[in-house]
């Protein structure tokens, strides 16, 4: 009996060691996009829909001593032809000459935590909870009602927390209602996770496919573009040296995370 409970015991620290080390994913990635519509359900069918955004993630901020990465949206817009122009109908195109900033992101890859700064540093998503969990976060708090598997597009397996039968968030994806949308169900608009895609391939798609771009002729700074800013501190002037003279975007943030100067770059 004794020799039972030993081998008992061996495999219940082996299966908890099994369990403790899957592998997390992490929410914040380069050359992703998370493509957001937002339905209104006073609007007639087939366009029930209101406005779009493509998210994405561009750059880094500190606030208060915490280093964020900064999430970016274009603004989407309809390329349909066949309905009224006054109706925002699919397919949608994401105008890169209507650009905002739409958060500051920061990711907890050990506690396995997600935390936006609008204002101040509140959970988004809590990859680490079980069903019966709850999750207070961004604008939202509810009950885990059950924890699951899903399987991407590109056949990547991941973990998936259902609050109900209509709303879920997934692990690297984010909220079924969009990347920073409060997971709640207002009476009118809610928001929609049409696509996520990364480095040009769909990984999710609720919708009718991943919105196209339409492109501007200032581009961003690529990674192979090396770019040094000096004197830091600065007090009166800054000079900035690029290796490139491809036109450029630069954004000067302050540490609230508050843009205090931006400049196109021509050379």
């Amino acid at each position: 009996m004794k020799q039972a409970t030993a081998y008992l015991t061996i495999f219940q620290l082996f299966f908890a060691f099994i369990s403790f080390g899957q592998v997390y994913h992490p929410l914040i990635e380069n050359n992703t996009f998370w493509d957001v519509v937002t339905i209104d359900n006073t609007q007639p069918n087939p366009c029930t829909y209101h406005n779009g955004f493509r998210y994405y993630f561009q750059g880094y901020t500190l606030i208060a001593g915490q280093l964020y990465h900064v999430l970016h949206a274009y603004s989407a817009v309809s390329t349909n032809t066949i309905m009224p122009s006054t109706l925002f109908c699919p397919p949608f195109a994401a105008d890169t000459s209507k650009k905002s900033i739409a958060g500051f992101i920061r990711e907890d890859s050990i506690a396995r935590k997600v935390y936006i700064n609008n204002g101040k540093d509140t959970l988004l998503y809590d990859f680490s909870l079980k069903a019966g969990d709850t999750l207070k976060a961004y604008r939202s708090t509810n009950v885990i009602d059950s924890v699951g598997t899903t399987t991407l597009l590109n056949g990547a397996s991941r973990k998936i927390f259902y609050i109900n039968s209509k709303m879920s968030y997934t692990e690297s994806i984010g909220g079924s209602m969009g990347i920073i949308t409060p997971l709640n169900m207002p009476e009118f608009d809610w928001g929609q996770l049409w696509c996520v895609s990364q480095n040009n391939v769909q990984l999710w798609v609720e919708g009718q496919g991943c919105f196209a771009q339409l492109t501007t002729g200032v581009n961003t700074v690529s990674k192979n573009d090396f770019l040094t800013v000096s004197p830091n501190p600065s007090q009166d002037f800054l000079q900035i040296n690029r290796s490139t003279a491809s036109p450029a975007i630069f954004n000067l943030f302050d540490l609230t995370g508050r843009i205090v100067a931006s400049e196109e770059l021509s050379r």
